[in-house]
């Protein structure tokens, strides 16, 4: 074997722990960028299911003779996860000023603002607690 050929396979094994000391550095960061992105993903979901719960909520608010009950339970029908006497679901009515409308308020429009504390599951972080709001405005009937 040349000296030459004997340089090249110790350079080689080099590069080789190089590249794993290399990769050693960068997946930590890569795993936390992925959980990140996970736990991202269920904040988004869940948000977004808020905000369907409030429309779910408005659409019946607006119709008329309808009751808080029947609103509650419309945005309970939309929110997995949580029952009707949840106490981390609040969910408010209001009307805007103007002409009657159902539930016995006053305005051409009415307002469901839902309130939801959930928990998320950061695999680094922790369980968190969390309130997410949505808000809906339907015409009235």
């Amino acid at each position: 074997m040349s000296a030459r050929t004997a340089t090249r396979s110790i350079g080689r094994s080099d590069e080789r722990g190089a590249a794993f000391v290399e990769l050693m550095i960068v997946l930590p960061i890569i795993v936390v960028l992925a959980l990140g992105a996970i736990e991202w993903s269920q904040y988004s979901a869940r948000r977004a299911a808020v905000g369907t719960a409030a429309a779910a909520g408005a659409r019946i608010a607006g119709l008329p003779n309808t009751t808080p009950d029947q609103v509650r339970a419309a945005v309970v029908n939309e929110l997995p996860g949580f029952a009707a006497s949840d106490p981390s679901l609040t969910v408010t009515l209001a009307t805007a000023s103007g002409a009657s409308c159902g539930l016995h308020a006053t305005g051409p429009r009415i307002i469901v603002t839902v309130h939801a504390r959930t928990r998320l599951s950061a695999p680094i972080l922790g369980q968190s607690t969390i309130t997410l709001a949505g808000r809906a405005i339907s015409a009235c009937a």
